[in-house]
């Protein structure tokens, strides 16, 4: 089963998440995992994994972060 418990998982980014760099951090519970996304994702936002490709999670802005930034906008 290993990281595939993950995914839906909610976390918080703590390394900018940039795909072209391949770059990325995320804190989910107790637990660092390298990050990769299809946008960039910069640090304290929350995400949500969406699926796991080989040692990485791949996530996005959770939902709540996409409403709270639509409101600020």
């Amino acid at each position: 089963m290993g990281a595939f418990r993950l995914i839906d998982a909610r976390g918080k980014v703590i390394e900018r998440v940039d795909e072209d760099e391949m770059t990325g951090m995320v804190q989910i519970g107790g637990e660092q995992w390298r990050a990769a996304s299809s946008e960039i994702i910069e640090v304290g936002v929350r995400v949500v994994v969406t699926e796991i490709d080989g040692t990485r999670l791949v996530v996005a802005p959770s939902p709540q972060e996409k409403i709270a930034e639509s409101i600020e906008s």
